[in-house]
């Protein structure tokens, strides 16, 4: 099965990507065989599979939510993961927002922590790549609240809605609070 997690554009093409499951497990668990993107050049009319980039399936790069950051003048796109499963935690990795680098595999780079100036640290190395929100999370989504000046991130733990904050894309991210409970909401999927 394929199952798109998130999407996004760069000018008018428009990119999906999306996990392949390999096999079923208990509930909110799942194998993958990989991620990768399919991409759409006529407003989602038709979609092609890219061949490349593909992430491994036992990688923490199965299930996104994506963002436009702009450091430096230069523009990336950012892609907060997680492994197959609800029961993962946050990877960040980010590629620059052209066309040419979003399918190029070697473009993308993975947060591997800061420096001692804070600094962030991309590596091209998939498996150095650290974690940014430890934790059991499913179904995340991620934006920039130009109110808060804060980014904010919402996800499931198997249950329950959440949200949090935080101060850049890599964190620090503060606490949890709980938006709504499996127990008042039975079956609460995806915030």
């Amino acid at each position: 099965t394929k199952i798109p997690t998130y999407g996004f554009a760069i000018g008018d093409t428009v990119y999906l990507h999306f996990m392949s499951v390999r096999r079923w497990g208990d509930a909110g668990q799942w194998d993958a065989n990989y991620s990768a993107l399919a991409k759409s050049t006529d407003e989602g009319q038709t979609w092609e599979p890219l061949d490349e980039p593909r992430w491994p399936g036992d990688s923490n790069f199965i299930q996104v939510a994506t963002a436009t950051v702009t450091e430096g003048g230069s523009d990336y796109v950012y892609f907060w993961s997680i492994p197959a499963g609800r029961f993962g935690e946050v990877a960040l990795m980010r590629v620059p927002a052209t066309v040419d680098a979003v399918e190029d595999p070697a473009a993308y780079t993975y947060f591997s922590g800061t420096d001692d100036a804070g600094e962030p640290i991309w590596t091209a190395d998939l498996d150095a790549a650290t974690t940014v929100v430890e934790g059991t999370i499913g179904e995340l989504a991620v934006m920039w609240s130009t109110y808060l000046e804060r980014w904010i991130m919402t996800y499931s733990d198997a249950g329950n809605a959440y949200i949090r904050e935080g101060i850049t894309p890599w964190g620090p991210w503060g606490e949890p609070v709980e938006l709504a409970s499996a127990a008042e909401y039975p079956g609460l999927y995806s915030p």
